[in-house]
């Protein structure tokens, strides 16, 4: 039995002088062979954590989005490991595909805690 993950995102820019772009690539769909995933939210401190995986052993797709306020959380593809992606504080997220570096992938708040949401489907 296959399941079936959707992918989508867009991203526009707009400034007082009247310029504005965007990117908006076509929606897709994946198969992916097992239904395994996590969906939850997690508290990140300032010392780097591992972020909870659940039962997901094969990373693929992931969604993860800071929740703070005021604090912006690093991602990095494992302890001590290059950092993939910045949440910017208020709402900032990111979607990736989490490759081969990134299959113990950590997390880091900059000054104080932060709750992340987070969800990730199995490749």
């Amino acid at each position: 039995m296959s399941y079936e993950i959707t992918v989508n995102g867009s991203l526009c820019y707009a400034d007082s002088e009247g310029d504005e772009e965007s990117l908006v690539p076509e929606q897709f769909l994946l198969t992916i062979g097992t239904k395994k995933y996590v969906k939850l939210k997690q508290n990140i401190g300032t010392s780097e954590e591992a972020i909870k995986l659940g039962e997901v052993t094969s990373l693929g797709y992931a969604c993860f989005v800071n929740r703070d306020p005021t604090n912006y959380i690093e991602l990095r593809v494992g302890t001590g490991g290059s950092k993939f992606a910045t949440l910017k504080p208020n709402g900032g997220f990111a979607i990736v595909y989490l490759g081969s570096d990134a299959q113990v992938p950590y997390a880091i708040a900059n000054t104080a805690a932060c709750q992340m949401a987070l969800f990730i489907c199995s490749q």
